[in-house]
């Protein structure tokens, strides 16, 4: 049986306690050991090596898609992976776990570099302006709008494309479709005009014209155009393909329209040819399209103009 005696304000233990104090103390030795163990376990080397090498390529392959157009939503997405990956490898790396810094440092670069990345690429504005003005267009005889002799019968229509950025944009692809038939569509290069600009009709199938006036004397007689063999496009439309409208500059188009006697894809009525100008002005003009922004990123447009009808001629 032990004893346990009180020398002064010291107390000295039995034996049996002294054996009982030395488990407790070697089992909580244990236990340190285990958590140091757990906190010391290191990854095997392999594993650090592939993430490593799909963060940087992941990086590299996003970067170089990027740079050459490929695919801006899959360049984003390997970019943005490598970088992640990146910036959480050196909390994984054994061999600078103890540095604490050099681990926020690391990852800050990384993320730093993310960060940009969306800001001054990913989610920068590329808005491409649209403007549309319309008139009687009864000009003179012979008279030259742009690089075309205007036709006293036609309807003039011009639609305004501008990029205000700072930055370029390429492969424009816009669809056109006024409401009215085309007869012609061009630039209209006055000052100075973008390069490359081309148009094409949205259906190969384009209708005779035909329009018709009552004279004077009460007769009906055919439009000249007609005579001249003119083709026009009505509820297609054009395609605009322009390869780069600059920052800062503006792209002018201008569209001869003709009132083809349709309204809502009904003939007009005998009585519509007694009117004194068989004219009548577009009510809208709808665009859907691309156009690539900054870095190549693709943008989509779809807007209905309206344009603001002039004095009566």
């Amino acid at each position: 049986m032990g004893f346990r005696f009180r020398v002064g304000k010291e107390c000295i233990l039995s034996r049996e306690d002294h054996k009982k104090h030395d488990e407790e103390l070697a089992s909580l030795r244990k236990e340190i050991a285990r958590l140091q163990g757990l906190a010391e376990h290191k990854l095997h080397p392999v594993f650090h090596y592939v993430l490593r090498t799909i963060g940087a390529a992941s990086l590299l392959f996003g970067g170089a898609a990027l740079m050459g157009g490929v695919s801006f939503l899959w360049s984003t997405i390997f970019i943005s992976l490598g970088l992640l990956i990146l910036a959480i490898d050196p909390w994984l790396e054994p061999a600078i776990r103890p540095y604490r810094m050099a681990k926020i440092g690391t990852s800050s670069f990384f993320a730093t570099f993310l960060v940009s990345f969306y800001v001054f690429v990913v989610c920068v504005s590329s808005p491409l302006n649209l403007g549309a003005d319309e008139d009687w267009g009864n000009f003179p005889p012979h008279t030259s709008v742009g690089s075309q002799e205007w036709n006293p019968l036609w309807i003039e229509l011009r639609l305004v494309v501008s990029n205000s950025t700072e930055h370029d944009y390429t492969d424009l692809d816009l669809p056109m479709v006024p409401d009215l038939a085309i007869v012609k569509i061009w630039q209209d290069t006055d000052g100075m005009g973008i390069p490359g600009v081309s148009f094409l009709p949205n259906s190969p199938i384009l209708g005779e014209l035909s329009i018709r006036s009552r004279n004077p004397d009460g007769s009906i007689s055919s439009d000249p155009l007609q005579n001249a063999g003119v083709k026009a496009s009505r509820g297609t439309g054009y395609r605009l393909r322009c390869p780069l409208l600059p920052k800062h500059s503006i792209l002018r188009v201008v569209f001869a329209l003709v009132n083809d006697g349709q309204k809502d894809g009904v003939i007009m009525p005998e009585e519509w040819l007694a009117q004194p100008d068989p004219k009548k002005l577009p009510k809208w003009v709808k665009i859907n399209g691309t156009y690539k922004g900054v870095m190549g990123q693709e943008h989509s447009i779809s807007q209905t103009l309206y344009p603001k009808a002039p004095s009566l001629p």
